[in-house]
């Protein structure tokens, strides 16, 4: 797939920010993410075969939290 490019980060970097524009979803292939409200409150954790980003990036709207790295991740960003 044209659209589908392989991405990785290291633990502790941030995958997007709250507030940005949306546009695109990512599936996990390795690794974990844990989304963080604009408090710093932890509300949802993904882990290998999951995807997030989604509901934001197909409504059109900004993000709704921070998408951080728990550990190293390969990601697919579509």
């Amino acid at each position: 797939m044209k659209n589908l490019k392989k991405i990785r980060f290291e633990k502790g970097d941030r995958i997007y920010n709250d507030s940005e524009l949306s546009e695109a979803v990512y599936i996990i292939y390795k690794g974990t993410v844990k989304l963080y409200a604009e408090n710093g409150f932890p509300f949802s954790t993904f882990t290998n075969g999951q995807h997030f980003g989604d509901v934001d990036t197909f409504c059109g709207i900004k993000r709704n939290g921070i998408a951080i790295a728990m550990e190293e991740c390969l990601l697919y960003k579509i």
